[in-house]
């Protein structure tokens, strides 16, 4: 599923999106009720019900089954190329919207790197994390760890780098922590200030 109404807070889902969202999980499940489909888009019955009848009405979707425990939203041929058109145009403005974060980073980095600045170590193994870490390779700096205080995050591996835990900042060379994460940054940085080393610099996306 592509998102949830809730889940968003800078970009309200279009048309089109919900569309998509709709389609993609009834591919997977033709049985999904429509009380589901409201809980899993975070949107409501009535507006799901709409937006089924639509399908129905333009062919993108035959209804089998006569009552709600038996009843299946089945993609037809239209609806599967309608929703292949929509998962297309849904990944091209994602990726532009990924490349345009990506510059965002890119510009903090240049600033690191006037001053000096190779080595660089993020702490946060977030989403954040995984946009910023390409930006930074991508704008010459040898990543050295991605640094983690939840246990249950230590060991994966995020943007292509191991998390490990804060203890090991201590044995790693690097000229710079990144805060890569917009959630307790003053206290993530209090944090922080405890494992750095001498004339380091602590910076905050």
């Amino acid at each position: 599923m592509f998102y949830k109404d809730q889940d968003l807070k800078f970009l309200k889902p279009a048309p089109l999106l919900r569309e998509l969202s709709i389609l993609s999980q009834l591919e997977k499940e033709p049985n999904t009720s429509q009380q589901r489909l409201s809980r899993i888009t975070g949107i409501s019955v009535s507006m799901v019900n709409r937006y089924i009848s639509n399908f129905s009405d333009d062919k993108v979707i035959n209804i089998k089954g006569k009552t709600n425990r038996n009843t299946k939203y089945l993609l037809t041929v239209k609806g599967q190329e309608y929703k292949r058109r929509l998962l297309i145009s849904y990944m091209i403005e994602t990726v532009k919207l990924y490349k345009d974060a990506k510059s965002e980073f890119a510009l903090k980095f240049r600033e690191l790197s006037l001053k000096g600045v190779k080595k660089i170590v993020f702490y946060g193994a977030g989403e954040t994390a995984e946009i910023a870490i390409p930006a930074a390779v991508e704008s010459g700096f040898k990543v050295i760890a991605l640094v983690d205080q939840k246990k249950e995050k230590q060991g994966q591996v995020v943007g292509g780098i191991l998390v490990v835990s804060p203890s090991m900042l201590d044995t790693m060379d690097y000229d710079a922590i990144i805060i890569s994460s917009y959630g307790y940054t003053n206290e993530i940085y209090t944090r922080v200030s405890k494992y750095k080393k001498k004339d380091k610099i602590i910076l905050k996306l």
